[in-house]
């Protein structure tokens, strides 16, 4: 009895130490991961990269120097993140911007070929 105890015991610290790696590298919906998603999950693992960075030299695992440089690079990768989440978000709205000015022309030849067959008339 105590055995199948301790087992179970092991067995679920095992399963709670390796769900967030085995969960990390799933794949998105049909084994491709949206753009959106994979920038949030990008941007939550420098955030949390930045905490554990704190973390570490509160408790004196880092020093002054090597804190300042690991905090520096995570800031650059945040910043240049940013940046590609900016430029996505423009890409999108310049494509609905010349979606919608199709729609548009599209309206105004329909409505161009109704009011002439209206005049034939």
């Amino acid at each position: 009895m105590e055995l199948l105890g301790g087992s179970i015991v092991v067995i679920a610290a095992l399963g709670f130490v390796c769900y967030p790696l085995i969960r990390w590298r799933e794949p998105g919906a049909g084994g491709q991961v949206d753009a959106e998603d994979g920038l949030a999950a990008r941007r939550r693992a420098i955030y949390q990269e930045m905490i554990d960075l704190d973390l570490d030299h509160r408790v004196g695992k880092l020093d002054d120097a090597d804190y300042q440089q690991l905090y520096q690079t995570c800031l650059a990768r945040a910043a240049a993140l940013l940046a590609q989440a900016d430029a996505q978000a423009t890409q999108a709205e310049e494509r609905v911007e010349r979606e919608v000015a199709a729609m548009r022309e599209a309206l105004r030849a329909t409505g161009r070929a109704t009011v002439a067959g209206r005049r034939s008339r």
